[in-house]
């Protein structure tokens, strides 16, 4: 792996040199930064870090820079420091994957093996440094270009393998997370059994990680999971077993209360305008006279999304489930029949 580091150095010195008043500018910014500073070497490292990340030059000129000038930095500066070293390294070659992640080749293919192939020596530096955050979070990234590859296998490996590091960090929301990913994936796969496997290691966790984050992520992964059995019901029935119904509706409202009472302890990356939009859904999936419900929790949620950082997903499919409620509307007569309302439940101790 070294001498391939060398080889990647020497190959990228020559484009650099044939083409140094193209990278004049971020190339003079970045030594200056790194060599005519008067910070001490590790802010230098973190400046230079931060300036590349936020300078918007093309992912090959990132990499050519990194390669022969930040990281022959971090090399001497931290020669008598090999921790220090690797960790730096680590995140040097991870900013040359999120280039090529971000702006790197318009070849697919070719943008995700460059920013793989960096992920690896990002996770191999950091492994080498013993550094748990470091090794946590190469873990953390490498799954994710792994599941974008569609190598949900490897990448469940990786999510795994972050776990012990964010545990021993005392990080263990992090954990939680990437429990609530794997469970993602299983529901995507529509597999159930590994689904019931990962819910029982969230329920775990939920005992030394308090946060009401990751209370929202189980219930949520629980609501999905009797949604599953819903599906098998009415394809091996013909018809849905209501008692599953009642069960995804406990943890439903279990995430509306927390929604509601507890807002600001929940992630802000997170649309928790969901909790509502899925109340809407289970009730027009199976209690489609439900109306007035329907478009109450349909209100909610669109008022709840406004003050989420992904609105416009949501609103597409508050739309969508909006239109069908009020077509449904339309075509059915009034009822006196009264509306039932479910009342949120605690998640289960089992």
């Amino acid at each position: 792996m070294k001498l391939t580091r060398f080889l990647l150095t020497i190959s990228l010195l020559l484009p650099a040199a044939t083409a140094v008043h193209a990278q004049t500018s971020v190339r003079d910014s970045l030594e200056t930064i790194l060599y005519k500073g008067a910070d001490d070497d590790k802010t230098r490292f973190n400046n230079a870090y931060s300036f590349l990340y936020g300078c918007g030059a093309p992912a090959e000129e990132i990499e050519t820079l990194c390669l022969t000038i930040l990281c022959p930095f971090v090399r001497e500066a931290f020669e008598d420091d090999d921790k220090s070293m690797h960790i730096r390294e680590s995140i040097a070659y991870m900013a040359i994957a999120f280039a090529h992640r971000e702006r790197g080749s318009d070849d697919a293919d070719e943008r995700n093996e460059k920013e793989r192939f960096y992920m690896d020596l990002a996770l191999e530096e950091a492994l080498l440094s013993g550094n748990d955050i470091q090794c946590a979070m190469s873990y953390n990234y490498s799954a994710y270009v792994e599941i974008k590859r569609g190598d949900v296998t490897k990448a469940h490996e990786y999510l795994y393998a972050s776990m012990p590091y964010w545990d021993r960090a005392g990080m263990y929301v992090k954990s939680s997370e990437m429990l609530y990913t794997i469970a993602s994936n299983f529901f995507e796969m529509k597999d159930a059994e590994g689904l019931a496997r990962v819910l029982e290691q969230m329920r775990e966790y939920l005992k030394k990680d308090s946060s009401k984050q990751s209370l929202y992520q189980y219930n949520s992964i629980k609501h999905h999971y009797f949604g599953l059995l819903e599906e098998q019901s009415v394809r091996r029935d013909g018809h849905v077993d209501y008692a599953l119904v009642d069960s995804a509706m406990v943890y439903i409202n279990a995430n509306i209360d927390l929604v509601e009472n507890s807002l600001p302890e929940l992630a802000k990356n997170y649309v928790h305008g969901y909790a509502h939009y899925f109340l809407a859904k289970e009730l027009d999936a199976w209690y489609p006279e439900q109306n007035a419900r329907i478009f109450e929790a349909l209100d909610r949620a669109q008022q709840i999304t406004e003050i989420d950082l992904e609105k416009k997903r949501v609103s597409l499919s508050i739309r969508a489930l909006l239109e069908e409620a009020a077509e449904a509307a339309a075509a059915e007569p009034e009822t006196d029949e009264p509306t039932v309302v479910y009342e949120a439940g605690p998640a289960d101790s089992n």
